[in-house]
């Protein structure tokens, strides 16, 4: 009867163990998946992963000693800092030579983010010895990432003058960015946003030298605006004498024609009043039957009439009244 019970308690046992072993199977079966990661189903048995990336969120039945391998769906960012005993104050920017030689310390950072469509060949580019809560270890990816943005903006920063980072820095930034966008799209599968160079330090004396330079060229440029509106002003104030000489002009002219018509019309009346007077007195003469000379003599003294308001006749003057002879 005891080994009967004996046999039954180790039936149990074993059961109770078969189901705690199905249990431990089946839990690590399934894998959490979060909302901002992507996951690629690595099988630690055979060492191999299965072709397909996971981007859904939840719970993935993925079998027995299976795992996620990670990778962030966000953006991430990158400060290129410098490293190495060689580096100067401040380590957090970029050392690195102007095309003229001289130094200079840039602090850059840029955004990125994998691409889905790559990730599998990503993996295999670069698969990660080891991974940290089933993201792959920094010296498989982010190591080569640094290094090979800071060698490719090191290089692309000598391709510039100093006073080009000092006075055309967004034309730097945007050039700087296709490079990086191309060279970690070819090489490492992943897709850069932005960049920026939010901070240039040049040696001192250029610096100041550059500053004095500036200073010079916005003097020159005030002088050289001040000239054109002085030109301009010019230009008005001569529109506006011409327009001053025109109107003059036209007034002369005017007044000229006026008073030449008015001198034309008074030569025009004195001439038609000579020939009516030349016709009245030549109608008298022969009327009347004066010579020549007598003719003359009427016409003088009727002058001294209209001239002076005393009224003669035939040599004689009218006054008062009374008719007498006059010397």
């Amino acid at each position: 009867m005891a080994e009967k019970d004996g046999c039954r308690a180790a039936g149990g046992v074993c059961c109770l163990l078969s189901v705690i072993a199905i249990i431990v199977v089946l839990s690590t079966s399934f894998h959490q998946l979060d909302q901002l990661d992507y996951g690629i189903d690595y099988d630690a048995i055979s060492a191999s992963i299965d072709e397909t990336v996971y981007s859904e969120p939840g719970m993935h039945t993925l079998g027995v000693g299976h795992q996620f391998i990670l990778y962030p769906k966000t953006i991430q960012t990158m400060d290129i800092v410098c490293r190495g005993d060689s580096c100067s104050e401040p380590r957090n920017r970029l050392q690195t030579r102007t095309a003229d030689g001289l130094g200079v310390s840039l602090k850059i950072s840029f955004q990125y983010r994998y691409d889905p469509t790559r990730l599998i060949d990503l993996y295999y580019r670069f698969k990660p010895a080891s991974t940290n809560n089933g993201r792959p270890d920094r010296n498989t990816i982010s190591e080569v990432l640094e290094n090979t943005a800071t060698a490719l903006l090191s290089q692309a920063a000598t391709n510039y003058t100093a006073y080009t980072f000092f006075s055309d820095l967004p034309v730097i930034t945007a050039a700087m960015q296709i490079r990086l966008t191309e060279r970690l799209d070819e090489q490492l599968f992943l897709l850069v946003e932005s960049l920026q160079v939010t901070e240039v330090d040049l040696p001192d004396a250029f610096e100041t030298a550059i500053a004095d330079s500036i200073a010079a060229q916005q003097a020159i440029i005030a002088a050289e605006r001040n000239r054109e509106n002085m030109l301009i002003t010019f230009e008005s104030q001569v529109l506006v004498a011409n327009q001053t000489r025109y109107q003059t002009i036209a007034l002369a002219q005017g007044t000229a024609n006026r008073r030449r018509e008015e001198a034309d019309a008074s030569v025009t009346v004195t001439t038609q009043t000579v020939l009516s007077e030349m016709y009245s007195y030549g109608n008298l003469s022969e009327t009347v039957g004066l010579s020549e000379a007598g003719g003359l003599s009427y016409i003088w003294w009727d002058s001294q009439t209209a001239n002076t308001g005393k009224e003669y006749l035939s040599g004689l003057l009218r006054s008062d009244g009374v008719m007498r002879t006059t010397a």
